[in-house]
């Protein structure tokens, strides 16, 4: 599914919550999904619990100056005249800072004719930010049941099937009350190369190393062979993406991995000292307690085939490869819960 990546500014967001709160964004499917109060463009204050035990709710973050926003948000109001979702309410969330951006929304969606309240986020308002959502693309689309909880993965196009599912299928499933199963989201194998080699290693032995983490253990996959499943994540300090994605990674390893027998290890694949320094910092920033190792000389990232960030290895007890994945993607807690409630 192509998506449309805002890194720069969720990176600023995502650093200036973590400032703020102290503690990884968290966000789990089937569990309540972030409260919020915004002003609306005419001027209300509309709060996400007031829709609690009256109706599902559908949250829009969107781009008044990103054509695909617009369309997306088109589709999406066709979707909501169909009667069965006559109780559905939407909200469209964009920013609102500045005049420029309060006018630009106006404008925008007064062209496209649509009429569900639109929501000006400031920034300066710490009751909600798309970080609070874990947006890192735009459009995204959340779906929020009756109950005030997260039903659905975020979606970026109401148009595309995720996993031969349509966005009204979701929609009709969150009305019917219906748990969200996350194994369905894992993100499918690439066949493109140089990924699919690293895809052909799922069900195959995973390569041993031998370093140091920060703590100055020795750190070994051979060590939890038959003890633990490992979570193998590789990363750089100075990646977006991972930024975002290993707070996530670190929520899931404070609520469930010990439960699920899983350890994570985190691997910096830059070996310089400056890297490392980063790579320490930003562990602290977020109170991360699994072993930050630096490879150094190590080369523990060509052993497996690495060549971007971040990449991570699901390995079990038995030390086979049980999953592969590159890049960001969503709802990574919630994924790796589901899938290693499956490992034995």
């Amino acid at each position: 599914m192509k998506k449309w990546i805002v890194p720069c500014m969720i990176f600023t967001l995502l650093a200036c919550a973590a400032a703020r709160a102290e503690k990884a964004p968290a966000l789990w499917l089937n569990e309540p999904a972030p409260g919020f109060t915004l002003e609306s463009a005419d001027g209300k204050k509309i709060s996400l619990n007031q829709f609690k035990g009256k109706n599902p709710v559908i949250i829009a973050f969107w781009h008044p100056q990103m054509d695909v926003s617009i369309q997306q948000l088109k589709e999406l109001d066709k979707v909501l005249k169909d009667k069965a979702f006559k109780d559905v309410k939407a909200l469209a969330v964009t920013f609102g800072k500045e005049v420029k951006d309060r006018d630009a929304a106006r404008d925008a969606f007064k062209k496209a004719g649509l009429d569900f309240p639109l929501l000006l986020e400031k920034r300066t308002d710490a009751s909600s930010t798309p970080v609070e959502y874990l947006v890192s693309y735009l459009p995204a689309f959340f779906i929020i049941d009756k109950k005030g909880n997260l039903a659905a993965p975020p979606v970026s196009l109401i148009t595309e099937k995720i996993n031969g599912k349509s966005f009204s299928a979701f929609l009709k499933d969150a009305l019917a009350g219906k748990k969200v199963n996350a194994c369905d989201f894992a993100p499918e194998p690439r066949t493109d190369e140089p990924y699919k080699k690293l895809f052909a290693m799922i069900g195959k032995p995973a390569p041993d190393f031998s370093a140091t983490d920060t703590s100055g253990v020795k750190q070994s996959l051979a060590y939890y062979k038959g003890k633990r499943n490992v979570l193998l994540i590789f990363f750089y300090p100075g990646c977006g993406h991972c930024r975002r994605e290993l707070p996530q990674l670190h929520n899931y390893n404070e609520k469930w991995a010990a439960k699920q027998g899983v350890q994570l290890l985190a691997v910096n694949i830059d070996g310089s000292d400056a890297a490392q320094t980063e790579a320490v910092k930003f562990f602290k920033l977020f109170e991360m307690k699994f072993p930050l190792i630096n490879q150094g000389k190590n080369a523990i990232n060509e052993k497996y085939g690495v060549n971007s960030v971040p990449t991570l290895f699901l390995i079990d007890k038995k030390g086979i490869v049980r999953n592969v994945f590159i890049g960001e993607f969503a709802m990574p807690g919630d994924v790796l819960r589901c899938l290693a409630g499956k490992m034995k």
